[in-house]
């Protein structure tokens, strides 16, 4: 917390520790793709996500040092938006 102040830590449904960042509901893998989505403009995704540009800089930073963490969390999510699309494809299935 000393070298990363405005990240946190919360645990999610799924039981799944993910940090974020202070006073928002955003979580660090979330502004780093954004910032991505951006070509890499921190002050372009932070007008995007409506957060102070230093704050995206603090999710960028923490990133940086812990990159595989982020990424897993990034291959988490996928993984569980795309069981979500499968089962909500087979439910319409069931119901044509």
């Amino acid at each position: 917390m000393d070298r990363h102040p405005l990240i946190r830590f919360r645990t999610g449904a799924a039981g799944r520790r993910e940090p974020l960042l202070v006073g928002t509901r955003l979580l660090v893998r979330q502004v780093v793709q954004t910032v991505r989505d951006h070509d890499g403009d921190v002050d372009a995704g932070g007008a995007y996500l409506d957060v102070p540009a230093r704050m995206v800089r603090a999710a960028v930073s923490y990133y940086a040092e812990f990159s595989d963490d982020v990424d897993a969390d990034t291959r988490w999510a996928a993984d569980v938006a795309a069981d979500e699309q499968l089962r909500w494809e087979r439910e319409q299935a069931a119901l044509a």
